[in-house]
């Protein structure tokens, strides 16, 4: 375990930078990270959990992707964001699930 308090299932995963926490609960969390593994720097989106608050967070389901992907994804969810935000324009009621 890193002084981060992160356990990464895969050892030879080291941390970068912690980009981005979305606490859900004191217990699980979305995270978004800079990691590097096997030479490679790679963007981590994942859920953690952890048993109680004083235990290290464990690393669960998510993805890892490189600049490229990033790229993608971030284009996909920009025209989805454009996509709600005319909804919302249209009269549709916001979804803000805890934001």
């Amino acid at each position: 375990m890193k002084e981060t308090g992160l356990e990464f299932l895969d050892k030879e995963v080291t941390l970068v930078k912690i980009v981005g926490d979305r606490a859900i609960s004191r217990t699980q969390s979305i995270k978004t990270l800079v990691i590097e593994r096997e030479g490679k720097k790679l963007i981590s989106f994942h859920k953690w959990w952890r048993k109680s608050a004083n235990q290290p967070w464990q690393e669960g389901k998510g993805f890892d992707m490189d600049f490229n992907e990033a790229s993608v994804l971030i284009s996909a969810l920009d025209n989805a964001k454009e996509s709600l935000e005319q909804r919302v324009g249209d009269g549709e009621e916001e979804c803000n699930h805890g934001n």
